[in-house]
């Protein structure tokens, strides 16, 4: 593993961002990894949503079941915060902070959503690009590398 200052590591997710590439930022605590891909959003002029894993569980992901009587299923509605069926435009940035305290269940699913772009059936539109940050420290700290 490679270390660099965040200076380079916001050039490499703009890069990133540009080519339509998931980024995943890792690194210790109030070096900048957020305001990087805050900055990095404003700069390319992109929406941003700011999702908090550590604030979700895998079942707000899935969103509420609803009853579909005519086929005889169960459906799921997707939350409004994440960027599907063109809510929140055609492209922009789909920030998944906090990524290491959120629970193990609720850290699947946002990797399932950097690495697939889907969250079980719900598909992220085209156009959005997930990023993902975490931080670690020594093992002091309370944090875990992932």
């Amino acid at each position: 593993m490679t270390a660099m200052t965040i200076a380079t590591a916001a050039s490499c997710l703009r890069e990133c961002i540009e080519a339509d590439i998931p980024a995943f930022l890792w690194g210790a605590p109030g070096i900048g990894k957020s305001q990087a891909i805050d900055q990095v959003a404003a700069s390319l002029n992109m929406p941003m949503i700011d999702w908090r894993a550590n604030l979700h569980d895998p079942v707000d992901v899935r969103g509420l079941p609803v009853a579909d009587i005519k086929c005889g299923v169960t459906k799921w509605l997707c939350p409004a915060e994440l960027p599907v069926n063109g809510r929140h435009g055609p492209r922009g940035i789909l920030k998944m902070d906090e990524l290491n305290t959120a629970s193990p269940a609720m850290m699947a699913v946002c990797f399932q959503i950097v690495l697939e772009r889907r969250a079980g059936e719900h598909k992220l539109d085209n156009g959005w690009v997930p990023v993902a940050a975490c931080l670690i420290g020594p093992p002091s700290s309370g944090c875990r590398r992932l």
